[in-house]
């Protein structure tokens, strides 16, 4: 949330693995959510080559929780990831 204010934004999930947004409510009393484009999810978290291998490597190779490799990419590379972020990340969807 960028403000106090609530927005609300759905995926539908289609059958060639792409996302479609069905739903995209960012209308407040006040004001428009502004500095972030929730439709650009690969803009506003980005990851360099090196932290994508790592991330891979940490969830493959390892025992910690989704949010400890979140964590630990955060601190290490620098980046915003949340666990949801990994696992969206790294989950084989075939």
């Amino acid at each position: 949330m960028l403000c106090d204010r609530r927005w609300i934004v759905r995926f539908k999930k289609q059958l060639n693995a792409s996302w479609v947004v069905t739903q995209l409510d960012d209308r407040h009393e006040v004001h428009q959510l502004e500095g972030i484009n929730p439709l650009a999810y690969p803009e506003n978290r980005p990851m360099t080559a090196e932290s994508r291998e790592t991330m891979l490597d940490l969830v493959r190779h390892s025992s910690a929780s989704l949010s400890t490799i979140a964590s630990v990419l955060n601190t290490t590379y620098g980046l915003s990831l949340l666990g949801r972020d990994v696992y969206n990340r790294t989950y084989d969807y075939t």
